[in-house]
């Protein structure tokens, strides 16, 4: 180890460690334990490195073998840094890449618009930006410590570590922090080269910068940011979320089927993700009906066991409204401001759920055994009968705005009344008018052959699958959900969901659509379950007395939507369970990273800009350290850089170097032309005393003379044995200095 070794490896270790800190505050829990492992482990490297330099260690052997040393540490240090992440080593076993490649992809395409600190449920996310800040710690460190150290590349990296995390989170005291950082990076740059008797006057005069830059800062910070990155951030997230429309429309399904995750839910038990309920039939369509007051009941909760407490990480997506299963009842740990939006939804008031918000939905969701289903009777609560209520079309009229009527619940004495239009005409009259004539006569005789509500359910599921088809792409109709039941049976699910729910608001149950998404797939090793835009569905609730909505899903299993039940039996019941989300029986609490802090703030992660700077520093690295091999290749074959480099391209692109081959004879093959005068100039610039320089035109006129009628690989040969870079080149006249100018090939 030199003499400047140890200064060096104390700098190093301080502004990585403190830089390392800061990134560890981009996850919740931080991770400052495994930046830490990382400044250790690679100042530890650094040291017994520089041990076992020496001796013959300057030989082409030692060579090979620091290089094989260096490759092996930096295929080992990625499944290191994702463990030091959270990832179980099982994971990076070869029998799991798979999953592990799969879950990975799944981060990076979370990872643009994370919240910071991450406090997520996806494991990979968290994984993923801890290595990422243990790899950047490695990189420094291999830059700064090697043999040959490159410290400003070294300083930028860890620049680049303490940086990032800095712009998404205020450090409290901004100004020190920042002074702390560049007195470190003072130390690292220039410590150990500052002769020993004039520290004490560089130690002042960074001392007195230091004092300055605290003193003008807080005056030349603008109020406004020069580049608005959160701004550019969500420009650039919105291209990749998807939004909804929930509102039926029967058209051709133009719902985004790309399959793309778009949300996370955290939930034992599967549920039926509802973002809204459509509760309006306005005699064409189903329509989010705000009529109603938001306060007002939606269920009767009488089983603590149906009560629901969901994690829910929203991906992809972009919404208004708050997915959650069953009847919602409260939603904690939104960062947008929630209100209830209809009894048992909720809405975003200003702005929308956005990928990377979380939060905890408390809900109601029964899953009654089929028995209890049976049994429930017909004592149906007062709020629930508008649930009974369908506008009808004046036949020869308006398809919408018509008259409304209230069908009576089953099992009441009272009749079927009209809640708005002509009342000096009865119910029965204006349904005998309507065009839904022949589908409230198909609803009397579906209830007429069910001893129950359930039955009837069953009886109308069954119904509308029978002979129906499913198509993404139905028959347009003025009238969708009358053609759908009578003449065409071929749609998707509005067209099940809707005519399902108007049948049974004709036979007086109480029910409703609901919009949203299917279950999706589960993941059993976080208990997570990934929904994709492919799971955007549509199904229907039922209310049975002292038990509450029920869903049910008419909609054939050949949809493509994930987890939905693929028999006749209802979606929302299971065999009398009564469980709970939490294996204690207890709800679980809200999560604690679900709303930021008082005092702290967060963000949306501008994670392209950073992983972009650290791509482009590895590749300047691995391009300077390629670039030192070459060269040293060229001096063991006794040639000069330049026409080591255009002996490769001339095998890189299938020509024969036999060792008699001179420049001369190169020149000639390529002659007339610019091709010719590069190599001529490589020629004189070996030879003679003085040499014109090479033409960076001539450079590209060679490298396409050498990819000349062999294709793509011509293409790739001559453009990696000879790229396009800056080059330097160096004229020396006889007696004279030497002069540098530079030129692009």
């Amino acid at each position: 180890m030199t003499d400047g070794a140890g200064p060096r490896l104390a700098a190093f270790a301080g502004l990585a460690a403190f830089a390392g800190l800061h990134w560890a505050a981009l996850v919740e829990p931080g991770a400052a334990g495994a930046l830490l492992v990382a400044v250790v482990a690679a100042v530890g490297l650094a040291v017994v490195g520089a041990g076992r330099a020496g001796g013959g260690a300057a030989t082409r052997g030692g060579r090979a073998r620091r290089a094989a040393v260096a490759a092996g540490a930096a295929l080992a240090a990625v499944p290191a840094a994702l463990v030091l992440g959270g990832a179980a080593v099982r994971e990076l076993l070869p029998d799991r890449w798979d999953e592990t490649a799969a879950g990975l992809a799944s981060a990076l395409e979370a990872l643009p618009g994370a919240r910071i600190p991450y406090a997520g449920p996806d494991p990979w996310v968290r994984a993923l930006i801890v290595a990422g800040g243990v790899l950047l710690v490695g990189l420094a460190a291999a830059l700064v410590l090697g043999r040959r150290p490159r410290r400003v590349l070294g300083t930028v990296v860890l620049g680049v570590v303490y940086a990032v995390p800095v712009v998404q989170r205020d450090p409290g005291l901004p100004y020190v922090d920042g002074a702390v950082f560049a007195v470190l990076a003072a130390a690292l740059l220039w410590g150990d080269r500052v002769p020993r008797a004039d520290r004490p006057a560089a130690g002042s005069v960074l001392g007195l910068a230091t004092v300055l830059g605290l003193l003008v800062a807080p005056q030349v910070d603008a109020s406004r940011p020069w580049l608005d990155y959160e701004e550019l951030a969500r420009d650039l997230d919105a291209s990749r979320t998807s939004t909804f429309r929930w509102d039926h429309v029967y058209g051709p399904l133009d719902w985004s089927r790309d399959g793309r995750e778009v949300l996370r839910v955290r939930s034992r038990l599967p549920g039926y993700w509802k973002a809204v309920a459509l509760e309006g039939f306005d005699g064409v369509a189903w329509r989010q009906d705000r009529s109603a007051d938001p306060g007002a009941p939606d269920t009767e909760v009488l089983t603590d066991g149906w009560r629901r407490a969901v994690r829910v990480e929203v991906r992809g997506l972009r919404t208004a409204q708050v997915p959650a299963p069953g009847t919602t009842q409260r939603i904690e740990g939104a960062r947008p401001i929630v209100v209830e939006a209809t009894p048992g939804t909720f809405e975003t008031l200003r702005s929308p759920l956005r990928r990377g918000d979380t939060y905890v939905a408390r809900s109601y969701a029964p899953r009654p055994a089929v028995r209890r289903l049976r049994e429930a009777g017909t004592a149906y609560p007062g709020f629930v009968l508008r649930q009974l209520e369908v506008g009808l079309p004046v036949r020869g009229g308006a398809l919408r705005g018509g008259p409304v009527v209230r069908f009576a619940p089953w099992g009441a004495a009272q009749e079927d009344a009209v809640v708005s239009g002509p009342a000096w005409q009865p119910a029965q009259t204006l349904v005998a008018a309507s065009p839904y004539r022949r589908m409230h006569a198909l609803a009397r005789r579906l209830r007429e052959g069910s001893a129950t509500p359930y039955e009837l359910v069953r009886r109308v599921m069954a119904h509308l699958r029978r002979g129906a088809v499913y198509s993404e792409s139905p028959p347009p109709s003025r009238l969708p959900l009358d053609r759908f039941v009578f003449r065409d049976r071929e749609g998707y699910c509005q067209q099940f969901s809707g005519a399902m729910a108007l049948l049974l608001r004709f036979a007086g149950v109480p029910a409703r659509v609901a919009a949203g998404f299917s279950p999706g797939s589960y993941r059993a090793d976080d208990g997570t379950w990934v929904v994709r835009d492919l799971d955007a569905h549509s199904w229907v609730e039922v209310y049975f007395p002292r038990i509450g909505w029920v869903t049910f899903d008419p909609t054939p299993a050949a949809a493509p939507a994930g987890g939905r039940s693929e028999d006749e039996d209802e979606a929302g019941a299971g065999p009398g369970d009564t469980r709970s989300d939490d294996p204690t029986g207890r709800a679980p609490a809200a999560d604690p990273g679900g709303a930021a802090t008082a005092g702290e703030t967060s963000g949306r992660a501008t994670w392209p800009l950073p992983l972009g700077g650290a791509v482009l520093l590895t590749a300047v690295a691995g391009g300077l350290l390629a670039r030192r091999r070459r060269a040293a290749l060229a001096a063991a074959e006794g040639l000069p850089p330049d026409v080591a480099e255009l002996w490769r391209a001339l095998r890189a692109t299938g020509r024969e170097t036999p060792p008699t081959l001179t420049l001369r004879a190169v020149e000639e093959s390529f002659a007339p032309g610019p091709a010719a005068s590069y190599v001529r100039a490589l020629r004189e610039a070996r030879f003679a005393a003085t040499a014109p320089g090479t033409d960076p035109h001539g450079r590209a006129a060679l490298r396409r003379a050498l990819a000349a009628g062999l294709g793509v690989r011509g293409q790739v040969g001559a453009w990696s044995a000879l790229p396009p870079r800056p080059r330097w080149r160096r004229r020396r006249a006889p007696g004279a200095g030497v002069h540098w100018t530079v030129s692009h090939g």
